[in-house]
């Protein structure tokens, strides 16, 4: 396979955390009142960023609902107001909490932007549903129920399609059995680079279907899970990589001589591009990083404390090769396989390389925390590229997941 035939798709996904220590249940109480007025804020929606576990507030404002063990991070949102957050912990879990939410400031700029709704919104809107909710099979019957409070930009800079929301996007994902309330913070797509990243906090809310039905969603979300992020870091976390399906392997520098008439195909395939004179042809060289052919030890990427934390602190990137599943059609423009023949060459562990879903992780700090529940912190700390980037918001799952044994 050629450079020429690979689409160079990546994605930041921000994601909070939280670590749960047991399935031990604890309450929080509350109410939740207005920043300026004091005035009890009736029908907020709080909830564990990332879980199943929330609460509608009542008309006093006050709210109530289980959590499990650990730490966490509470969101609130309401129409008309900036969302909340703040970190709590069972191991220290006030009786009751008094939470101050800031009335939203209203952007004229913003709400300019917002009002227009030519054919230009409805093409960048086409865009933000692909990036945002994805185009695996389960994006596929996901729906954003309220697209009318999207506000999408892509004048101010032309090379970027910029999303933000003035409320709680309601998204309905039969697929997985689940309605998302998705405070979305930040979405840029820049349109150059083809590199997505957003932000936001989801609420995840079990939908009511017969066991019947049920079946065939515990089939989707096993499926979605199945060599997800969630998937790898719960690996990572218990250290049983292979019995899951990965195998980690460093990357590798490798430059190339090439005509211009490749390149002009799709430069995005190229890590970089030099060009330089050999006599009176031009050569072009690309720089690609390639997976190594020699496993990255577990160990060399992670360190452990003496309490049990777990931290990646390799920051050199690493590829993932997940043998699970393989690659679904409508992914393979946009595989790593098609950078160069040696990603799909023979590798320790792996019998069959055309059955693989392979991506690459790049560190963004000295150090990330996984969690046991398969949660990362800092979200933005870690780049993904390939299939783990294809997959969004449309195969997303709570933390509190399991999959049925």
């Amino acid at each position: 396979m050629t450079t020429a035939g690979y689409i160079k798709l990546v994605t930041i996904l921000a994601l909070a955390f939280f670590s749960q220590e047991a399935f031990a249940q604890y309450q929080i109480k509350g109410r939740v009142l207005n920043g300026e007025s004091l005035e009890p804020v009736p029908f907020a929606t709080v909830f564990l960023n990332n879980t199943s576990f929330g609460a509608i507030t009542e008309p006093d404002g006050t709210f109530s609902f289980e959590i499990p063990a650990g730490d966490h991070e509470l969101v609130i949102s309401h129409v008309g107001f900036q969302p909340f957050t703040y970190a709590i912990s069972t191991k220290a879990l006030r009786a009751s909490y008094e939470f101050r939410i800031a009335p939203l400031v209203i952007d004229l700029g913003e709400q300019s932007v917002e009002s227009k709704r030519d054919p230009a919104w409805y093409q960048n809107y086409e865009v933000f549903v692909q990036f945002f909710l994805g185009s695996s099979p389960n994006a596929a019957s996901c729906t954003i129920k309220n697209p009318e409070v999207i506000i999408l930009d892509s004048e101010s800079d032309p090379n970027l399609l910029v999303a933000r929301a003035t409320d709680m996007l309601q998204i309905e994902n039969p697929s997985l059995g689940y309605d998302i309330k998705y405070v979305l913070t930040a979405f840029v797509y820049d349109k150059k680079a083809r590199q997505v990243s957003y932000a936001g906090y989801p609420f995840f809310v079990e939908k009511n279907l017969p066991k019947r039905r049920m079946v065939k969603i515990e089939q989707n979300r096993k499926t979605a899970y199945t060599g997800s992020v969630m998937h790898l870091m719960r690996a990572v976390y218990e250290k049983n990589l292979e019995a899951n399906g990965f195998h980690l392997f460093p990357t590798e520098k490798v430059t190339r001589e090439i005509s211009s008439t490749t390149i002009s195909i799709s430069s995005e395939g190229f890590d970089k591009l030099r060009p330089e004179k050999n006599g009176a042809k031009e050569i072009l060289q690309d720089t690609l990083l390639l997976p190594g052919l020699t496993p990255l030890p577990l160990e060399q990427l992670v360190q452990r404390t003496s309490d049990g934390k777990v931290f990646i602190t390799d920051n050199r990137p690493f590829f993932v090769y997940f043998t699970g599943e393989k690659e679904p059609e409508s992914f393979r423009l946009f595989s790593i396989g098609n950078l160069h023949p040696s990603v799909l060459k023979p590798k320790p562990g792996i019998p069959n390389m055309e059955s693989v879903q392979i991506s690459k992780i790049l560190m963004r700090a000295k150090a990330v925390q996984i969690f046991e529940n398969g949660s990362y912190y800092h979200p933005y700390d870690l780049y993904m590229e390939g299939y783990m980037a294809w997959e969004k918001v449309a195969d997303l799952l709570p933390f509190d997941y399991q999959p049925e044994r």
